[in-house]
């Protein structure tokens, strides 16, 4: 975005400082986003090592009190959510755009026991 526009029509668009903008780009993170992004580098070690990588947020609850670190079942959930990134890649690729629909040129037909298929015409035997 920043290559788009200058930075003065940015301040102006979001009513906003510049030394405001300056202070937000030179500020440290907080404590507890500090501390999210060191729960969430051991939430990738525990998922990376176990073999089934089918961890859910009761699963990792449990994996992160083992390294005797007291999270709540929610906070790790939200996490593994992406708060701060991702832990899981997607394993079923992305979501559609289109809603998946039978092709137009395939017709329903029914058959006689009240079935219908795609593509094929009733006939009885």
């Amino acid at each position: 975005m920043r290559a788009d526009f200058h930075l003065s029509e940015l301040y102006e668009a979001l009513e906003a400082s510049r030394s405001g903008y300056y202070a937000r780009q030179t500020r440290r993170a907080g404590p507890r986003s500090q501390q999210s992004q060191r729960v969430l580098g051991l939430m990738k070690a525990i998922y990376d090592h176990r073999h089934t990588r089918s961890y859910g947020s009761p699963r990792m609850t449990d994996g992160v009190r083992d390294l005797d670190l007291v999270y709540s079942k929610n906070r790790v959930a939200r996490l593994l959510r992406g708060g701060c990134g991702r832990v899981r890649e997607n394993l079923f690729g992305p979501r559609p755009t289109e809603p998946i629909t039978p092709p137009a040129w395939e017709p329903w037909v029914p058959f006689s026991n009240g079935i219908e298929r795609m593509g094929q015409t009733a006939s009885r035997s």
